[in-house]
């Protein structure tokens, strides 16, 4: 019995046109989040890097003076690619697992695109475990974010 919450299904029919343009829609979109980061400077307060793609402010930091569970993450991504894991796991503990699993899913596209193998990918997770992880690492982010400011 397999247990992995993530399933790959590669499909045995032929692929046609509108699950391939999805696929390679997909593909670009991981791409683009994956190379943009490259192009960015990491914010020194490790939040608010997303300013310079000309996005607002954070509005429930700017509210509350306490970052969301999802400040920090561009600043994640654009440490991850200068190789700074350590201050991409304070910016954002997210960052790390989410760039790598952009990079994993990007491949695993990539590769269904160039074999003409159309796949379904399946994330077989309860919500509840998910909000439940989302709410521990931003405990962590917080933690991290009070002993630092």
């Amino acid at each position: 019995m397999n247990n992995w919450p993530l399933k790959i299904h590669y499909k045995n029919q032929p692929p046609n046109y509108k699950h391939m343009v999805g696929e390679v829609v997909i593909t670009l979109f991981c791409t683009a989040l994956l190379l943009v980061p490259f192009m960015l400077t990491p914010n020194s307060k490790l939040v608010g890097t997303h300013t310079q793609l000309s996005l607002p402010p954070c509005f429930f930091h700017y509210i509350t003076g306490i970052p969301c569970p999802f400040c920090g993450m561009t600043t994640s991504f654009a440490l991850i690619v200068r190789g700074d894991l350590v201050h991409a796991w304070v910016a954002n503990p997210w960052g790390p697992l989410f760039y790598l699993s952009l990079l994993v899913m990007n491949f695993i596209y990539a590769f269904s695109i160039l074999k003409k193998r159309p796949i379904r990918i399946e994330l077989q997770l309860s919500p509840l475990y998910i909000v439940i992880a989302l709410l521990t690492l931003w405990s962590v982010k917080l933690l991290s974010w009070y002993f630092l400011h």
